[in-house]
């Protein structure tokens, strides 16, 4: 069994490295970010390895049942270490466990969009398999639609990303999307798409028009095509901007719940606060290393997880900084990516889970079901989805401090020393394992559909 003092021993994941060119224009060096080391390739290898994996790219059957008259395509990366990926693997489990025993995927290649023709090649074999099924299942995330070698907080590569394609990352990925749906509908399918996160993001940037003419928005009309929200807000959102929402349906997001939850480990006097998920900003892990400062010695810190694929060389080695630049080496760690087993050690040790961002986001709902799933108590700010999982189940406790590492850190004590409200949380917990599972989610997506 894993002790939180041997953790520390374990080498940081470093294995996300990415080159770099500096060039300097008018006396100004800008760094442009390439690909991982071990992938170096010129551009032109690397169309020709990517049309060779298009090629091989061929249908996966998860199950097929022949008993099954119900057949189900899912669009969504697969078998990768990707937030998209696991929930649809935690999706497919929830259609069996309801006797939806056909399911296939296509897997998603996200570098495909790096190449108008090879996505387009995608899209359309996808299409032609979905002329075989009934229902088709779409993941929708931003990150999992943009183009994976620009960077949109930079003004030179907005440049480039608009010089490239004529419109920003959000619009191009909606212009695919809007393509894909069109092509499904002239189909007669029937469309499951699940979107994780904000409408808010894209629709600001067509301002000047109606929902009918809005590249997906347009299609929200069609009974055909049924969309998932994980939060109230999304819902909000729509309407905001007149788009109808009758065939839009708010769901917390599931748990899966066929794992036990852990055994907790107790640390003899030491108090173990814990985050997850691959290191975003939006996870607030720096903002943790602050508050961690103002607690008695005997709190200590882990993440668990690492750097996503996507992001740059710098970002493991920038929170390994921040941690040794508060003096936080013996008391905070990040682990890198552990497997399942490893993970549960790791569940097993922790007091306290920690979402800790600042405004109204609605990231990180797929991130905090782990500390749900294994019953562990957790202390959050009031991003949208956390305030309807308070609301729903009352199984998370939301900050009502101040967002300062004093405050918060006053009120992970007070959370700390209230055992009758652990115990509460935890209890809650249990519930939302047992009403929120992917078996129920899918059920409510049957009612919604009932050609299913």
């Amino acid at each position: 069994m894993l002790k939180f003092s041997n953790i520390f021993s374990i080498k940081n994941d470093r294995s996300n490295e990415y080159s770099r060119k500096v060039i300097t224009i008018f006396g100004i060096k800008i760094a442009f970010k390439g690909y991982k080391k071990k992938y170096k390739i010129n551009r032109n290898k690397k169309k020709k390895l990517l049309n060779i994996q298009k090629l091989k790219n061929e249908l996966i059957l998860i199950n097929n049942d022949s008993a099954s008259k119900h057949k189900i395509l899912h669009y969504s990366s697969y078998g990768v270490k990707c937030g998209i990926a696991t929930f649809c693997d935690y999706l497919l489990e929830g259609l069996v466990e309801n006797n939806l025993k056909y399911n296939a995927i296509l897997p998603f290649n996200k570098e495909y969009l790096e190449d108008k023709e090879l996505i387009y090649n995608y899209l359309n074999k996808f299409i032609e398999y979905s002329k075989s099924f009934d229902t088709i299942f779409i993941q929708h995330e931003y990150a999992f639609w943009n183009v994976c070698n620009y960077d949109t907080k930079s003004k030179i590569d907005k440049f480039l990303f608009l010089n490239n394609f004529g419109m920003n990352q959000k619009q191009y990925g909606l212009s695919l999307f809007d393509y894909l749906v069109e092509k499904l509908l002239k189909l007669d399918k029937s469309i499951k798409i699940v979107w994780h996160t904000d409408f808010e993001k894209v629709l600001a940037s067509y301002k000047s028009l109606k929902y009918s003419e809005l590249p997906f928005f347009r299609f929200l009309d069609n009974p055909k095509l049924k969309v998932v929200v994980l939060n109230s807000k999304m819902l909000s959102t729509l309407e905001k901007y007149n788009i109808p929402t009758n065939n839009v349906i708010f769901i917390t997001h599931p748990i899966d719940n066929k794992i036990a939850p852990v055994i907790h480990i107790k640390n003899d006097n030491k108090i173990i606060l814990g985050s997850f998920g691959f290191l975003f900003g939006v996870k607030g892990v720096v903002k943790i290393l602050d508050t961690l400062q103002l607690l008695p010695e005997n709190f200590e810190y882990i993440h668990i997880g690492g750097p996503h694929s996507s992001q740059n060389s710098d970002i493991l080695e920038y929170y390994m900084g921040e941690i040794s630049k508060r003096n936080l080496e013996k008391r905070a760690k990040i682990t890198g990516f552990v497997d399942d087993d490893k993970l549960k050690d790791y569940f097993s040790l922790i007091d306290l889970g920690l979402y800790l961002i600042d405004g109204d986001h609605i990231y990180g709902s797929g991130s905090i079901t782990h500390f749900l799933q294994n019953e562990i108590p957790t202390l959050t700010t009031k991003g949208a989805n956390f305030v309807d999982l308070s609301k729903k189940y009352d199984c998370i406790e939301l900050i009502n401090c101040p967002f300062e590492p004093k405050y918060i850190a006053e009120e992970i004590q007070s959370l700390i020393n209230n055992k009758e409200r652990l115990k509460q949380l935890k209890e809650n917990c249990a519930k939302i394992r047992q009403e929120n599972s992917y078996k129920n989610f899918i059920k409510v997506l049957m009612n919604i559909n009932e050609d299913v």
